[in-house]
């Protein structure tokens, strides 16, 4: 083997190891380490998070969800730590994940934030969920394993975010109606089929 090639081979393997011995040694050794975030939120959390970042600035209402207009990070503690009833650093190490329904099913919410009645969940009285035309597509984003509880429906509707809707509509159905009132001409629904299913698909965002 010629000289220029075993210099070569070292010049290769010595800016290797420049590159990659500090890191490894770093990693070995313990040096990098999780931020202690009661110190402080703000730059650290946008750090690892800075798409979630970007999604906060672009919101008219969540940005402010610690009361000062702008962005600055404390924003995240302000609903990932809303949950007193944890221990942080024991039963959590820093933050927790929290369906929608945290504040906009609860209408004691710490934020004032506004109460999604309509479905049958928020503890409104009035809320039965009867007449809600989402009411299905609620409920069983709660059962999906895709975001946590029914924040895959709220995020759906309430964001930017692209969406790929494919529903069932009926185009026939047969009525079952009897006028079992002498004294008026009032007939009563018996029973409602539909039949005759379309497919609709529409991808929106």
């Amino acid at each position: 083997m010629s000289t220029a090639k075993i210099a070569l081979i070292v010049t290769v393997i010595f800016i290797i190891g420049v590159l990659v011995l500090p890191a490894t040694i770093n990693l070995l050794a313990g040096s990098h380490t999780y931020y202690d975030i009661e110190e402080g939120y703000g730059a650290r959390c946008i750090k690892c998070h800075a798409d979630v970042y970007e999604e906060l600035k672009a919101s008219a209402y969540h940005s402010t969800v610690d009361g000062i207009p702008g962005v600055s990070g404390d924003e995240c503690v302000s609903c990932h730590r809303a949950n007193t009833t944890i221990t942080f650093g024991k039963e959590a190490h820093a933050a927790t994940i929290f369906p929608c329904s945290f504040c906009h099913l609860n209408s004691s919410n710490a934020f004032n934030a506004p109460i999604a009645g309509g479905f049958g969940m928020s503890d409104l009285t009035d809320d039965t969920g009867i007449k809600e035309s989402h009411f299905s597509f609620v409920y069983n984003s709660v059962e999906s394993p895709l975001l946590y509880n029914e924040s895959e429906s709220c995020i759906a509707c309430h964001s930017t975010i692209s969406l790929d809707i494919g529903f069932r509509v009926p185009i026939e159905s047969t009525i079952v109606a009897n006028n079992t009132y002498s004294s008026d001409s009032y007939w009563e629904i018996d029973s409602i089929e539909l039949s005759e299913f379309t497919n609709h698909n529409e991808v929106l965002g």
